[in-house]
């Protein structure tokens, strides 16, 4: 799994891993530049959220990402002035830039995907937006830290006299991907509803550090490489310039379908199924192919993204002839009844005797008019001649 899909879907286990990897400490200290005031001990646990901050903390350091990178410490008042106007208290607003511009945007590219797809979908609002679902065991507290880039407020939802399980409130389990982020999505609607939406803003390449992503590359979403047309799911991922992935997903590649014509239906299925096909029937008569064999394909042949249709056609054998009512022609003129018999299938068997009385029209068929006969058979008919 991709470090963005283990963010974007709240993968314990992925970020567990991944700060062994990094080292407790810098993520303990990287966390207090970003605004986390709280003591943070250096155990490879903080990754999963096990020490307890406050709602403005984690404010704090979200504002940190949606202002690329620079830390501005929170303040309750900016400015107190007298009743003449004279500044009593002025608090200018100091940043401080802790993370690299492009760092901080690949970021927000990943926390944007956890309301687009992923865990935070409660929390979309409609405009650019990033953030992250927390949920502690048992449910006892639940999170949705977000911002745009205009505005970053953080909810928790909780029992603030004790660690309460929250297993069913309101006939839910209480997670950051449903009140948290409802809350959350609510107070910003409302909170930016003068605010016209802004999208975050990419640094430009010529800033980003060297060791920053700058090459966007459509990949597949369960292993690092190049997209083909056969992945399920892709997302876009920034790489450093030279170090983007350059070679097709060797996971979803395309399957050639087997050639099951002429082979009985049970082991035609089996092929295909084994071969990862769906497989759909379809009968039809055939004068040369017995029945139960498949006699035609679609597709025969070529490359097709795994668990594609296959659909096969199957003889039923030659079609048994059907029986039909001989038409009656008594009285008819002789080409009239040849017509007449040929139209319902029959082949007339023509013979002549004199009446003059009734000369050129048939006096005499056999079998008579209504009888049931199998198609192709003859006719006979008697015409009368001078």
């Amino acid at each position: 799994m991709t470090v963005r899909d283990g963010t974007v879907f709240s993968v314990n286990a992925l970020f567990a891993r991944l700060i062994m990897d990094v080292g407790p400490a810098k993520v303990a200290e990287m966390a207090k530049k970003m605004g986390i005031q709280t003591e943070i001990p250096a155990f490879p646990s903080i990754s999963l959220g096990t020490v307890g901050v406050s709602p403005l903390e984690m404010a704090s350091a979200a504002s940190t990402l949606a202002n690329m990178g620079v830390h501005n410490r929170p303040l309750a008042i900016v400015r107190i002035t007298d009743a003449k106007g004279k500044v009593i208290e002025d608090n200018k607003v100091q940043g401080e830039q802790i993370l690299e511009p492009a760092v901080a945007y690949a970021e927000i590219d990943i926390l944007k995907e956890v309301i687009q797809r992923g865990t935070g979908k409660a929390a979309s609002i409609g405009r650019p937006a990033a953030g992250k679902t927390g949920t502690t065991n048992s449910y006892r507290d639940a999170w949705f830290v977000g911002f745009t880039p205009d505005l970053a407020a953080a909810v928790w939802v909780g029992y603030p006299q004790a660690q309460i399980a929250m297993n069913s409130v309101h006939g839910i389990r209480v997670q950051g991907g449903t009140f948290p982020a409802q809350i959350w999505a609510k107070f910003m609607s409302s909170a930016l509803s003068g605010t016209p939406p802004s999208n975050f803003q990419a640094p430009a390449n010529a800033q980003m550090p060297a060791q920053a992503p700058n090459i966007k590359v459509t990949v597949c979403t369960d292993m690092d490489y190049l997209a083909t047309t056969y992945c399920p799911k892709t997302t876009t991922k920034y790489f450093k310039a030279g170090s983007e992935p350059t070679q097709p997903c060797p996971v979803h590649q395309g399957v050639s379908v087997p050639d099951v014509i002429g082979i009985s239906l049970s082991t035609a299925v089996s092929t295909l199924k084994e071969a990862g096909f769906k497989v759909q029937e379809t009968f039809q008569a055939s004068p040369t192919v017995i029945s139960g064999i498949v006699i035609a394909q679609d597709p025969r042949e070529g490359t097709v993204k795994q668990g594609s249709k296959v659909t096969i056609v199957i003889s039923r054998g030659p079609e048994m002839p059907r029986k039909v009512a001989v038409p009656s022609v008594l009285g008819m003129s002789e080409n009239q009844a040849v017509n007449t018999l040929g139209a319902s299938g029959f082949t007339p068997s023509i013979y002549y005797s004199k009446s003059s009385s009734e000369a050129g029209k048939v006096i005499r068929q056999s079998p008579s008019g209504g009888t049931q006969k199998t198609r192709g058979g003859r006719v006979m008919i008697i015409v009368a001649t001078p």
